[in-house]
Protein backbone atom coordinates (compact mmCIF):
# COMPACT_ATOMS: atom_id res chain seq x y z
CA UNK A 1 0.00 0.00 0.00
CA UNK A 2 2.78 2.40 0.89
CA UNK A 3 4.61 1.75 -2.38
CA UNK A 4 1.45 2.60 -4.34
CA UNK A 5 1.21 5.95 -2.56
CA UNK A 6 4.89 6.68 -3.28
CA UNK A 7 4.39 5.87 -6.98
CA UNK A 8 1.30 8.06 -7.12
CA UNK A 9 3.18 10.98 -5.57
CA UNK A 10 6.07 10.53 -8.02
CA UNK A 11 3.73 10.40 -11.00
CA UNK A 12 1.94 13.57 -9.89
CA UNK A 13 5.24 15.37 -9.28
CA UNK A 14 6.76 14.47 -12.65
CA UNK A 15 3.55 15.08 -14.59
CA UNK A 16 3.29 18.55 -13.06
CA UNK A 17 6.83 19.52 -14.16
CA UNK A 18 6.23 19.37 -17.90
CA UNK A 19 5.98 22.66 -19.80
CA UNK A 20 4.31 22.62 -23.21
CA UNK A 21 6.51 23.59 -26.18
CA UNK A 22 5.02 25.34 -29.18
CA UNK A 23 7.48 24.99 -32.10
CA UNK A 24 7.55 27.69 -34.78
CA UNK A 25 5.08 26.92 -37.56
CA UNK A 26 5.09 29.94 -39.87
CA UNK A 27 7.66 30.96 -42.46
CA UNK A 28 8.36 34.16 -40.53
CA UNK A 29 9.49 32.04 -37.57
CA UNK A 30 12.21 30.25 -39.56
CA UNK A 31 15.11 32.53 -40.41
CA UNK A 32 17.97 30.05 -40.15
CA UNK A 33 20.43 30.25 -43.04
CA UNK A 34 21.35 26.76 -44.27
CA UNK A 35 24.71 26.56 -46.08
CA UNK A 36 25.74 23.46 -48.01
CA UNK A 37 29.11 23.86 -49.68
CA UNK A 38 32.31 22.20 -50.77
CA UNK A 39 35.78 22.96 -52.07
CA UNK A 40 37.31 20.65 -54.66
CA UNK A 41 41.10 20.80 -54.37
CA UNK A 42 41.71 18.78 -57.54
CA UNK A 43 39.62 21.10 -59.75
CA UNK A 44 40.01 24.34 -57.81
CA UNK A 45 36.26 24.81 -57.58
CA UNK A 46 33.78 25.86 -54.94
CA UNK A 47 30.07 25.09 -54.81
CA UNK A 48 27.63 26.57 -52.27
CA UNK A 49 23.85 26.20 -51.93
CA UNK A 50 21.99 28.67 -49.71
CA UNK A 51 18.50 28.13 -48.34
CA UNK A 52 16.40 28.83 -45.26
CA UNK A 53 15.24 26.29 -42.70
CA UNK A 54 11.95 24.47 -43.26
CA UNK A 55 8.77 25.08 -41.29
CA UNK A 56 6.81 22.30 -39.62
CA UNK A 57 3.80 23.10 -41.79
CA UNK A 58 5.90 22.67 -44.98
CA UNK A 59 8.77 20.32 -44.03
CA UNK A 60 9.78 19.63 -47.64
CA UNK A 61 10.06 23.31 -48.58
CA UNK A 62 13.49 24.88 -48.23
CA UNK A 63 13.30 28.43 -49.67
CA UNK A 64 16.44 29.25 -51.64
CA UNK A 65 18.48 32.35 -50.85
CA UNK A 66 19.30 34.15 -54.06
CA UNK A 67 21.03 37.39 -54.96
CA UNK A 68 23.60 36.97 -52.20
CA UNK A 69 27.30 37.79 -52.23
CA UNK A 70 29.17 34.52 -51.67
CA UNK A 71 32.95 34.29 -51.69
CA UNK A 72 35.80 32.03 -50.61
CA UNK A 73 38.58 33.88 -48.79
CA UNK A 74 42.06 32.54 -48.12
CA UNK A 75 44.36 33.36 -45.21
CA UNK A 76 46.35 35.82 -47.37
CA UNK A 77 43.27 37.99 -47.94
CA UNK A 78 42.51 36.86 -51.48
CA UNK A 79 38.79 36.88 -52.25
CA UNK A 80 37.22 34.54 -54.83
CA UNK A 81 33.59 35.51 -55.51
CA UNK A 82 31.13 32.79 -56.53
CA UNK A 83 28.56 33.32 -59.28
CA UNK A 84 24.90 32.45 -58.79
CA UNK A 85 24.29 29.76 -61.43
CA UNK A 86 20.66 29.14 -60.44
CA UNK A 87 18.44 30.29 -57.57
CA UNK A 88 20.48 29.84 -54.38
CA UNK A 89 23.29 27.86 -56.07
CA UNK A 90 26.70 29.52 -56.30
CA UNK A 91 29.85 28.27 -58.05
CA UNK A 92 33.38 29.29 -58.96
CA UNK A 93 36.25 27.55 -60.72
CA UNK A 94 39.93 28.33 -61.08
CA UNK A 95 40.46 28.95 -57.38
CA UNK A 96 43.99 28.06 -56.22
CA UNK A 97 43.12 25.66 -53.38
CA UNK A 98 45.99 24.14 -51.41
CA UNK A 99 45.56 21.38 -48.83
CA UNK A 100 47.85 23.14 -46.33
CA UNK A 101 46.10 26.56 -46.56
CA UNK A 102 43.13 27.94 -44.61
CA UNK A 103 39.89 29.12 -46.26
CA UNK A 104 36.64 30.62 -45.03
CA UNK A 105 33.28 31.39 -46.56
CA UNK A 106 31.91 34.95 -46.60
CA UNK A 107 28.19 35.49 -47.26
CA UNK A 108 26.12 38.67 -47.44
CA UNK A 109 22.42 38.07 -48.09
CA UNK A 110 20.09 40.39 -49.99
CA UNK A 111 18.74 41.48 -46.58
CA UNK A 112 22.31 42.59 -45.70
CA UNK A 113 22.87 39.76 -43.19
CA UNK A 114 26.60 39.02 -43.09
CA UNK A 115 28.15 35.67 -42.20
CA UNK A 116 31.70 34.33 -41.98
CA UNK A 117 32.58 30.69 -41.48
CA UNK A 118 35.58 29.57 -39.45
CA UNK A 119 38.83 29.35 -41.41
CA UNK A 120 39.61 25.69 -42.08
CA UNK A 121 41.93 23.63 -44.25
CA UNK A 122 40.25 21.59 -47.00
CA UNK A 123 40.08 17.82 -46.55
CA UNK A 124 41.96 15.69 -49.01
Amino acid sequence: MLSRIVWLILIVLFAGCLDPYAPPTGAADVVILVVDGSLDTSEGSATVALSRGATLSMPDSFPTVGNAFVAVEDALGNIYPLTEESAGNYQATGIPIYSDAQYRLHIITQENEEYYSDAVAPRA
